[in-house]
């Protein structure tokens, strides 16, 4: 059984911080933080999304505690090859987090001085237009009797002439499931940029686990600085 993004876009249309309110209301989503919108996928997962710089500190507030949580795990169980990776990929987000967030707040004076804030525009689906070009993020739940798989996908494609903005792309999958003897996890991320003047460009990871019943994670990521300021992350989880 294949189970896809929700088919619920994430709403067009007003490009004003209340018209992006009322549209996601509409649409099913809650504001669960400044910038951050959730609401439950019909494959009874949950996805949210995340705007701007506000959105990209939310993510990486989650990061942080995470990593408090791996680096407690790993001083009750002692060496771990499990949670150094874990560990590792993690503060990697972290990092990209916080390279992310100061590129943005020093770009966006540059960008709001000299033209209009494109990083106020809505998005539908999981795809939108930001910064002369247009994002897709995507993150599905494979469900099977014998292994289930989470994989997450950020793809960009600018038409010409290109622009020189400065983006990046991050995707992260986790899987884990639990028996007699003991978690089992299994992660992936990828990282592409920072790059500029580029037609196109992706990011993909997956994860599997062998289990009917896991826990599944996906995230994707977009940073654009250097003249135009965007930030976007959608993420999905299961159950």
């Amino acid at each position: 059984m294949s189970c896809q993004v929700s088919d619920e876009p994430w709403p067009h249309g007003d490009e004003t911080e209340g018209g992006r309110a009322s549209l996601l209301l509409a649409s099913g989503w809650s504001e669960v933080a400044p910038g951050v919108w959730e609401r439950k996928r019909g494959d009874a997962g949950t996805e949210r999304v995340g705007f701007g710089a506000e959105g990209f500190e939310y993510a990486l507030e989650q990061a942080r505690l995470r990593s408090g949580v791996i680096r407690s795990d790993l001083a009750r169980a002692g060496a771990s090859a499990t949670l150094v990776q874990q560990l590792r990929e993690n503060d990697e987000l972290i990092v990209f987090l916080e390279d992310s967030l100061e590129r943005l707040w020093e770009s966006e004076v540059a960008a709001t001085s000299s033209k209009p804030d494109d990083d106020a525009q809505t998005e539908g689906s999981t795809s939108g237009s930001v910064c002369n070009g247009v994002y897709t993020f995507d993150v599905s739940f494979s469900l099977g009797f014998g292994s289930s798989s989470v994989t997450s996908q950020a793809l960009w494609g600018e038409p010409g002439p290109l622009a020189p903005y400065q983006k990046i792309l991050h995707s992260y999958a986790y899987a884990a499931y639990t028996d007699g003897q003991g978690l089992h996890e299994d992660k992936d991320s990828d990282l592409y940029g920072p790059f500029s003047s580029l037609c196109c460009a992706a990011t993909q990871a997956s994860a599997a686990a062998a289990s009917p019943t896991p826990t599944l994670y996906g995230s994707n990521y977009l940073a654009v600085t250097e003249g135009c300021s965007a930030a976007r992350f959608y993420e999905a989880s299961y159950p």
